[in-house]
């Protein structure tokens, strides 16, 4: 925890800026990201980047958890990213397909002290940019967890909690159709599972991807997805989707 101890103390220095700059902090967390739990995303591209399959959203009335099998553990450049906000650990590796950074700081909207676990790194961020290690979880396996407690000064945990499984309501199913790892996104409240997203890849080009949520009946929507590699970046593509439909008079 070397790495954790030496960040946090240059994490120090930054403390004072941001209390003595709330407006900053406001632009950068409230302004920039508008939209309601923005962080889903960022959270779904984190996953996608650790070459993860399944993510879960299991959202209880004091915080949210959210956890993923990506094999790809988080690396300190992540950490230092998510502590920082002049940085992206993601820029010149052309291995990901995101910035895992500021956007990051769209959490804050909800919490003011998320904890995360992944690999040998357990922590928490405290004052929006300083990490402090944490104990490790037991029976976390080799999966990567997020926890986020609800409610802050702004936000109480009611009016969080409601938002975000707004936000989780409202994902389109089409979140999975231009990504990689990702094969099936599931929501839950307590122990109930509330709704999901899956993707299944039938060929080199036809995919289909189901939508089930609040207990609504499943759509399920059929694509053809083209795709073209970028030189020099192996695991970079571009890709066009066409939605497909049953010909007239043919049933599934």
């Amino acid at each position: 925890m070397d790495f954790l101890r030496r960040l946090q103390g240059d994490r120090e220095i930054d403390v004072q800026f941001w209390k003595k700059h709330p407006e900053l902090r406001k632009q950068l967390v409230d302004d920039a990201y508008s939209e309601k739990a923005h962080f889903i995303y960022e959270l779904l591209q984190n996953a996608e980047d650790a070459e993860a399959d399944t993510v879960a959203f299991e959202l209880h009335d004091d915080r949210l958890e959210v956890r993923h099998n990506g094999r790809r553990k988080f690396p300190e450049s992540d950490i230092d990213a998510i502590t920082d906000v002049s940085k992206s650990g993601k820029e010149d590796t052309g291995e990901t397909i995101g910035k895992f950074g500021i956007g990051f700081k769209s959490v804050f909207k909800y919490t003011d002290r998320p904890y995360v676990y992944s690999g040998e790194y357990s922590f928490a961020i405290r004052d929006f940019v300083v990490p402090e290690a944490v104990p490790m979880l037991e029976g976390l396996g080799s999966d990567t967890l997020f926890i986020f407690p609800l409610g802050n000064l702004k936000k109480s945990e009611k009016d969080a909690c409601k938002e975000i499984r707004a936000g989780l309501e409202e994902l389109a199913e089409t979140t999975l159709l231009f990504l990689s790892n990702i094969k099936s996104i599931r929501w839950l409240l307590g122990q109930e599972v509330l709704g999901e997203v899956l993707r299944i890849q039938h060929s080199g080009t036809h995919i289909t991807v189901t939508k089930n949520a609040s207990r609504k009946t499943a759509v399920t929507s059929h694509y053809l997805r083209l795709d073209n590699s970028v030189e020099g970046l192996k695991r970079h593509c571009v890709s066009v989707a066409f939605a497909l439909d049953y010909l007239p008079n043919v049933t599934a």
